[in-house]
C-alpha cells in the first residue's frame, strides 16, 4: 500500500486495470489473484479497515460467509466503500512515511538550532 500512499481507492483502481488485462487476455482468475488482492488490502493502516479485510479473507479461505461468495470486483468495491465510509467519518488518516520523516527532520533541525543558541 506504500506505493498507493495508503489510499485504498488508488490500489483498487490499479487492481481493476490489472484484472481487465487478465480478462482481456482470456486468462483465468485464480486463487493466487485473490491472495494477492487480500494481501495488499490487509496492508491498510487503519485498523478497522484491516480487520474487515482480514475477516473477509478468513471467510474466503474457509469457504463460508460473505467473503467466500465475493468475486475480486466485489471485494474491490467493498474495500472502496469501506475506505469512503472511514474517510467521510474522518477516521481514515493517511500515514505517509515521507511526511513523518520530514516532520522528524524539521524537529531535529529546530532542536539543533536551539542547542546551538544555548551554547553561544
Amino acid at each position: 500500500m506504500d506505493n498507493f500512499e495508503h489510499a485504498i481507492h488508488k490500489f483498487t483502481s490499479h487492481a481493476r486495470t490489472y484484472l481487465r488485462q487478465i480478462i482481456n487476455a482470456r486468462s483465468p482468475i485464480t486463487n493466487q489473484h485473490f491472495i494477492l488482492v487480500f494481501s495488499a488490502l490487509k496492508e491498510a493502516q487503519e485498523d478497522e479497515c484491516k480487520l474487515t479485510i482480514m475477516e473477509l479473507n478468513g471467510q474466503w479461505r474457509k469457504g463460508r460467509g460473505e467473503g467466500a461468495k465475493m468475486t475480486i470486483p466485489q471485494l474491490l468495491a467493498h474495500a472502496d466503500s469501506e475506505y469512503k465510509r472511514l474517510v467521510q467519518l474522518g477516521q481514515w488518516t493517511t500515514k505517509n512515511k515521507a511526511s513523518n520523516l520530514l516532520g522528524l527532520q524539521a524537529s531535529l533541525n529546530t532542536l539543533k538550532s536551539q542547542f546551538t543558541a544555548l551554547l553561544s
